[in-house]
């Protein structure tokens, strides 16, 4: 049985509409970001080894730190396909947070991300060298960090809030964490220049056992001026002000000794 031409073009139409919405909104879940780092890796004096064979009466030695480990991973769109960075690295002891940014710049070019290395800041004193700077991600969708041990790390969102922010506990390096959330904020109102506002908070994650704590900590110190909501049981995610204004961007920052992962979603 032959098929008249308007049958064949809403047979056509019913196939490539749901196609359409699925990459229309895989297009909307991504944006710039832009991934700061800095801090120098400064790993404890002595630690105990254990995993070694041990001479003598004492299993234990204490020997001197040489490296830390560092989680870094994006997720981006090269051209119309997805793309992924995954870096689980145990780095030396002096690795700065711009050491860092410029290996990732270069593993990102290899898979087709685009990324802009921007800004080195300059240590203070003597045989002073850039310990830190900023990474532009276009298209990203995901970024997650885990640093610690004398690195500092900030994921912003500068197009528009993240749809979720994930927070993972310490791995290798326990102990308190702080994280700081701030936003620019907008005002719009028809026929006039949008009014700008800047909204903080920080949240201590130090009695958190799992993301799941974690995020309720983070929608508890949001709640005053913070319109939130728990896209997930572990994650947490900023929708505007209580005041009424739009959150027109979003800075993420985890800081603390211990390397507390994070992970931010747009």
């Amino acid at each position: 049985m032959t098929r008249s031409p308007l049958t064949t073009l809403l047979a056509l139409a019913a196939y490539l509409f749901p196609l359409a919405c699925l990459l229309g909104s895989d297009a909307a879940a991504q944006g710039l970001v832009q991934v700061y780092l800095g801090g120098v890796v400064q790993a404890p004096a002595s630690e105990p080894d254990t995993d070694g064979d041990a001479s003598g009466d004492d299993a234990s030695v204490s020997i001197g730190s040489h490296g830390h480990l560092v989680e870094i991973e994006v997720d981006a769109l090269a051209g119309q396909l997805p793309a992924e960075l995954l870096l689980h690295l145990h780095v030396a002891h002096g690795t700065t947070g711009l050491d860092l940014l410029q290996l990732v710049a270069s593993r990102l070019e290899r898979v087709g991300i685009i990324a802009t290395l921007t800004g080195a800041a300059t240590a203070e004193g003597a045989g002073a060298h850039a310990t830190s700077g900023s990474l532009w991600i276009d298209a990203a969708t995901r970024v997650h960090l885990r640093l610690g041990g004398g690195l500092v790390g900030e994921v912003s969102c500068v197009e528009g809030p993240p749809t979720a922010i994930r927070l993972i506990p310490g791995s290798a390096i326990g102990g308190p964490a702080t994280v700081s959330v701030a936003a620019s904020t907008a005002i719009v109102m028809p026929g006039r220049r949008p009014i700008r506002g800047r909204a903080t908070f920080s949240a201590s994650v130090a009695d958190a056992e799992n993301s799941a704590e974690a995020a309720t900590a983070l929608w508890t110190a949001a709640t005053n001026r913070w319109v939130s909501e728990r896209p997930g049981s572990d994650t947490w995610r900023p929708i505007k002000m209580a005041s009424g204004a739009t959150i027109t961007g979003v800075s993420v920052r985890a800081a603390g000794r211990s390397d507390w992962g994070l992970e931010v979603s747009l």
